[in-house]
Parts: C-alpha cells; sequence; structure tokens
C-alpha cells in the first residue's frame, strides 16, 4: 500500500466486496491505476515462508529456467472471485497476485484472468507468472460457476439445517 502510495498509483485498500446471492464478502486487498494502461487493477498479495514458497514462487532453479511455481488454488479462488465479480465489469485491467517469502525476501508475481469459455458456458480463472519471469497462460480449470455452485450448496444447507453432503471420498 505505502508503494502503491509513493508511486502514485494508489487507488484505494480493503475495499469491500458483497455478492448476495451466495452471501459472500470479502476485502480487496489494493486498487491500483496501471500508468500504462491507465485501468485499475486488483492486487492481492500473500505472504509464504519455508519449503512451501518454492511451490508457489519455483525454486533456485526452476526460476533462473524461466519457470515459476503455481499459485494455490484458494487465492485463485479469491481474487478469480474478485476479477469477475468487481474487475471484468469495471473493464479492470488483469489482477495481479503477488507472493512474498517472509524468511528469503524473493518474489513471484501472476496476472490472474477469468475468461469466459463459449463451449462450456462458464468463466474460468487463468494465471501467467509475469515476475520475476514470464511464463504462459494457464487455465486453472476451476470455473467462477462451480464456486458459485458450491456456496449455494453451503447456504443452502445452512438455511435448511441439513448437513451437505461430501464434496469428496
Amino acid at each position: 500500500v505505502d508503494l502503491a502510495k509513493e508511486s502514485g498509483v494508489f487507488v484505494a485498500t480493503q475495499v469491500s466486496i458483497y455478492i448476495p446471492p451466495v452471501n459472500v464478502s470479502g476485502k480487496i486487498d489494493l486498487v491500483v491505476i496501471n500508468p500504462e494502461t491507465q485501468k485499475y487493477q486488483i492486487i492481492e498479495v500473500k505472504s509464504v515462508y519455508g519449503f512451501n514458497a518454492n511451490s508457489v514462487m519455483g525454486t533456485d532453479a526452476q526460476r533462473k529456467s524461466g519457470i515459476l511455481g503455481e499459485p494455490r488454488d484458494s487465492h485463485l479462488m479469491q481474487l478469480g472471485i474478485y476479477q469477475w465479480w468487481y474487475g471484468n465489469p469495471n473493464n479492470f485491467d488483469p489482477g495481479i497476485l503477488v507472493y512474498g517469502a517472509r524468511d528469503t525476501g524473493k518474489y513471484a508475481e501472476y496476472l490472474i484472468t477469468v475468461e469466459h469459455d463459449e463451449e462450456s458456458g462458464e468463466d474460468y480463472i487463468f494465471y501467467q507468472g509475469n515476475a520475476p519471469c514470464i511464463t504462459e497462460k494457464v487455465n486453472s480449470g476451476i470455473s467462477l460457476q462451480n464456486i458459485m455452485r458450491n456456496y449455494k450448496l453451503i447456504l443452502d444447507s445452512l438455511e435448511s439445517g441439513e448437513i451437505p453432503e461430501r464434496d469428496y471420498c
């Protein structure tokens, strides 16, 4: 937030978001303006540390070869929801998911988009490494409609007082 303010791109922080049909709320870490496109961008910042940091940021050897790790599904879903509900309808640039290692100081940055698939009729979360190296865009396989169906199932179960079925064996 301080760096965004110092660089003159800061728009807002802790922006509340609410999705009434499934009673889901959250807070966007940071909204900035992209100085190259003059469009807004949603930024989510996650801290990691230890051995698990390599899975999302890539090992030293991977990074030297231009390979980053993979963002965590929960983080993709969080930013994907924000981008889909708030960013896409307002013509924002791709969201940015930033990982920072508390122990080593390394970081990794991913661009996050939500794109409509005509064949399935669903909107999928894509990610692409942006820094320290640029990677190919990857479809996470996570659709926003599937996330919303799960939230709706939980909400319906809560309202009916019935425990939902397990979502895995």
